[in-house]
């Protein structure tokens, strides 16, 4: 059974690193390359949620944590790595995996906020409780250190209390909807 449990999670990860869109900047707009990158989220959460659903419930009908962990900490994705996963428990707001805020598992993100304020981790939780789907949401890019917009795609994994999402961090002026949106004066996280 734990032969079958690698293999398969191996898989899943050949498949994750696999589903990511080639891309060339010199000839698609910028607008292209997110609608893209959207897509590309959306189907490695997907793929992702559907593997680990099938594998994370251990001999006593108990989420394996560990492999979830695993999992998140092994499976970046995209071109240049820096595609990757967390996992939250969507009925306590327990952040479960998070390699760029590895300080933030095991605690309660219930009362994180976002830098306009929104509850971000609960708004995700009733995202996912409620079929899944994409939501945008203010914080520190992990690479620039700098507020943007993250989009991120959420599902519920399988058989468990947990969902996983991905996202992209979208910079204030290269979206439209959000262009004219007031900057925060003293930004928090």
């Amino acid at each position: 059974m734990k032969k079958n449990n690698i293999m398969i999670f191996s898989l899943l990860l050949l498949l994750i690193s696999s589903c990511s869109n080639k891309q060339e900047k010199d000839t698609v707009s910028p607008g292209k390359l997110a609608q893209e990158l959207r897509l590309t989220i959306k189907n490695v959460v997907k793929a992702a949620a559907t593997g680990l659903g099938g594998i994370v419930i251990d001999r006593d009908g108990k989420v394996d944590t560990a492999l979830i962990r695993k999992f998140v900490a092994n499976a970046d994705f995209l071109d240049d790595k820096t595609g990757y996963f967390f996992v939250n428990d969507f009925t306590n707001n327990y952040i479960i995996a998070n390699p760029k805020e590895p300080n933030a598992v095991g605690n309660d993100g219930s009362n994180r906020k976002d830098y306009r304020g929104n509850f971000f981790i609960r708004l995700m939780a009733n995202k996912a409780i409620t079929g899944g789907g994409y939501l945008n949401y203010f914080v520190k890019d992990t690479a620039t250190g700098k507020e943007q917009i993250k989009e991120s795609y959420v599902e519920i994994i399988p058989n468990t209390n947990f969902y996983i999402g991905a996202g992209q961090y979208i910079g204030l002026t290269n979206y439209p909807r959000y262009r004219n949106s007031p900057q925060p004066s003293n930004p928090r996280q």
